[in-house]
């Protein structure tokens, strides 16, 4: 109960006292991506819990594995930037696919706009528009001049193009898939031990 009660309520607060897009159903899509992240990291918890066989094994491979998510997963270097013998990292990352459902989520709506000032004027143009910000922050996985598809939650033109329900699928892949592993590698531990 625990699992959905705090962060529920964390996100709540966090949401209206940050200034998110004031949208009951942008708030509900965030719970849905926050709480997705919230058990597909506990979920790698649980594999890295029973594969390292230790504690002490454990609480060296998940932080170890959480900075490379963290990394590559789109939140401190663009994508495109990062070493092709590296990029792989980000279909495997839970961060990756909750970050750019979180962007698309608040950024691509039709019609926002923010006013801004430019510090320099290289190739800084004025208002900027929801939908230019997501391709600065995710890329642009379109065709160039493309800004937009009809139904952004379905599908979208940045970072992988899989859009809000997109990601939060691969999200729900992702927790069946790593406690799957932490089931089958419990198995194995028990085999072993009778």
């Amino acid at each position: 109960m625990n699992t959905i009660t705090f962060p529920v309520v964390y996100y709540t607060l966090i949401y209206w006292i940050v200034g998110l897009y004031p949208d009951f159903g942008r708030f509900m899509n965030f719970l849905v991506i926050g709480l997705s992240c919230i058990i597909a990291g506990q979920s790698l918890g649980l594999l890295t819990s029973t594969v390292g066989g230790s504690i002490s094994i454990s609480v060296v491979l998940t932080p170890t594995l959480l900075i490379f998510f963290l990394l590559f997963g789109g939140f401190y270097a663009k994508l495109e930037n990062i070493s092709p013998a590296v990029s792989w990292i980000k279909f495997i990352s839970f961060l990756s696919y909750g970050f750019e459902a979180s962007v698309i989520n608040q950024f691509d709506i039709p019609g926002l706009v923010f006013n801004c000032t430019p510090i320099t004027s290289e190739n800084i143009v004025c208002p900027l528009s929801g939908e230019q910000i997501a391709q600065q922050v995710l890329g642009n996985a379109s065709t160039p001049g493309v800004l937009r598809v009809p139904n952004a939650a379905l599908s979208s033109p940045y970072g992988s193009g899989l859009g809000i329900w997109g990601n939060v699928a691969c999200l729900w892949v992702m927790v069946f898939v790593l406690r799957a592993g932490a089931y089958v590698a419990l198995r194995r531990i028990t085999k072993l031990r009778v």
